[in-house]
């Protein structure tokens, strides 16, 4: 049995079935979508819960928090970073939220933290 499409030899039938219907992208994508919905979260083998890195953490909120086009704190159009409000890093999406720079510095208390070109003093930066 030939593939009508590649023109494969195919020893059955069953095996003619299984690969036109692997050759077809929509079903590809079905597939692809379903592993993907399955292995999110808390199903995936890679998942850590809380024991994660504050880059992975932000990452992770990067995703799943829509990027609004101005600071929810000023209002200001201006370039936003993600931050956390409790500053204990928890994966909880209402512990984040979009500031712009000037904001965020003033609510972690590193605004003041500078000396005059700009550089942070004291004990390091946070």
């Amino acid at each position: 049995m030939k593939c009508p499409e590649c023109n494969r030899e195919f020893q059955n039938k069953k095996s003619l079935s299984n690969h036109t219907r692997w050759q077809n992208n929509t079903f590809r994508e079905q597939v692809k979508k379903r592993i993907g919905k399955a292995n999110l979260g808390k199903n995936n083998g890679m998942w850590k819960g809380d024991d994660v890195s504050i880059k992975t953490l932000h990452d992770y909120m990067y995703r799943h928090i829509k990027k609004p086009l101005k600071c929810q704190c000023c209002k200001k159009i201006d370039r936003l970073d993600l931050a956390n409000i409790s500053q204990e890093y928890k994966r909880e999406l209402t512990d984040w939220e979009w500031l712009c720079r000037r904001c965020h510095m003033t609510k972690d208390n590193r605004i003041n933290n500078r000396d005059n070109k700009g550089r942070f003093i004291g004990g390091g930066q946070n």
